[in-house]
């Protein structure tokens, strides 16, 4: 990922960018902003955002149904 100047400033100053990457829509900030907002969520609310993000993906997985099938 290339960050223009301005992007730079901005998270360096704890702000947050919105980006898209390879059609991927991301917002990008500093690790210690991340990591000040991870502690502060229980870890449910963790759980419940990456159960609602895997769901959206698997919806739009043409290939989930073969991995499904596959034999841990």
């Amino acid at each position: 990922m290339n960050l223009t100047d301005s992007e730079k400033q901005a998270i360096s100053k704890g702000e947050a960018i919105r980006t898209v990457e390879d059609g991927i829509p991301v917002v990008v900030i500093r690790e210690d902003v991340y990591e000040n907002y991870r502690a502060s969520l229980p870890s449910e609310v963790v759980a419940a955002l990456c159960d609602e993000i895997m769901a959206h993906y698997d919806a739009h997985d043409p290939l989930l149904e073969s991995y499904q099938k596959l034999k841990p």
